[in-house]
């Protein structure tokens, strides 16, 4: 878990979450993951907007075989 309380409540967080994953439970989830393992990383230890949006992660299996 993180230290810091996260704005994960916030509604810019939330429709940044619903337009870059297209509603996908899978993609909302990795974005968060990825942006998690930076804020560990980086002493952040919080999920920000800035945080999510410069989080990078692999799109899935079936995504890079089309």
């Amino acid at each position: 878990p993180l230290r810091k309380a996260s704005a994960m409540r916030n509604e810019a967080v939330l429709k940044y979450l619903l337009e870059i994953s297209g509603g996908s439970l899978r993609e909302i989830m990795a974005r968060i993951t990825c942006a998690a393992v930076r804020a560990i990383l980086s002493g952040d230890e919080s999920l920000t907007l800035k945080g999510l949006q410069e989080a990078e992660f692999a799109p899935a299996r079936s995504e890079r075989d089309r």
